[in-house]
């Protein structure tokens, strides 16, 4: 497995870098490309311009904030929910348990 990736990262050509990164918007298959080039003069010099260009990037999509990222997790833990009891598994607690239903022991 090991060597099957040396010889991909070996082998690759800037035609297959293009072709796995179509489909990711803009900014990112920009940084990535940059990443991946070959020459060492090609890729970034420094963390700093790397995250600038990422920091740029993240500009260009939506806004995703604490609220988002909440609403995000509990809609995947009413997902979980759902799938678990399809599968007869007694469900976790949600975050609306209170502090009193907890054991200490």
């Amino acid at each position: 497995m090991v060597e099957d990736a040396i010889w991909r990262a070996a082998t690759y050509t800037q035609a297959d870098l293009e072709a796995l990164t179509e489909p990711l918007p803009q900014g990112l298959r920009v940084t990535l490309s940059r990443l991946l080039q070959r020459s060492s003069a090609d890729r970034y010099q420094t963390a700093r311009e790397l995250a600038a260009d990422l920091r740029r990037w993240l500009g260009e999509g939506k806004v995703y904030g604490p609220d988002e990222a909440e609403a995000e997790l509990h809609s995947l833990m009413r997902r979980a929910g759902e799938a678990l009891n399809e599968l007869g598994i007694r469900t976790p607690r949600s975050f609306a348990a209170s502090q009193d239903e907890f054991s200490t022991n």
